[in-house]
């Protein structure tokens, strides 16, 4: 009897053990949205919330996409230099530089940031800014008092549709 209970111990432990790692996403197929698909689903969330009219869709879309290609280089060249950051931290040197060039491309994307939610903010009725009032940051895209976007988790609480 205790010869079964270890042998179905042993080949159960086996078998979770042979299971492959999980991915990062729950579904490996799924990638993660493109910046023309984010832009789509901000556009959908100031819509639902702003209640904005279709010519003001347009106008925010067109608003966001036009700097697409200036973010994502800028995305790019943070990547590379919060790894000079770290590098410069594990060598005890040339941190100040490394940090003074990380800093000055932050102030460009926060600088794009800005100017998207200005034009955005200038299209808007007095009633739709009143709605925003100063939650100006979720104009650009910037999301909410957590950071930018949802997350993996999707929204917490009645958010609007997807």
């Amino acid at each position: 009897m205790k010869l079964r209970v270890v042998v179905m111990a042993v080949t159960m432990a086996t078998a979770l053990l042979a299971q492959p790692p999980r991915d990062r996403f729950q579904n490996a197929d799924v990638l993660p949205p493109t910046p023309q698909e984010m832009i789509e689903r901000h556009v959908k969330r100031l819509g639902y919330f702003l209640t904005l009219t279709t010519d003001q869709q347009a106008q925010v879309t067109s608003i966001l996409t036009a700097d697409i290609n200036n973010l994502a280089t800028l995305r790019d060249a943070a990547k590379t230099q919060r790894e000079a950051v770290v590098a410069a931290i594990k060598a005890n040197s040339g941190i100040p530089a490394a940090v003074t060039a990380l800093s000055a491309t932050q102030a460009q994307v926060e600088t794009i940031h800005a100017s998207q939610a200005a034009n955005i903010y200038a299209i808007l009725t007095a009633d739709q800014k009143t709605k925003i009032g100063n939650a100006l940051n979720l104009l650009a895209g910037g999301g909410g008092p957590g950071g930018p976007g949802h997350g993996p988790r999707g929204p917490r609480g009645g958010g609007p549709p997807h």
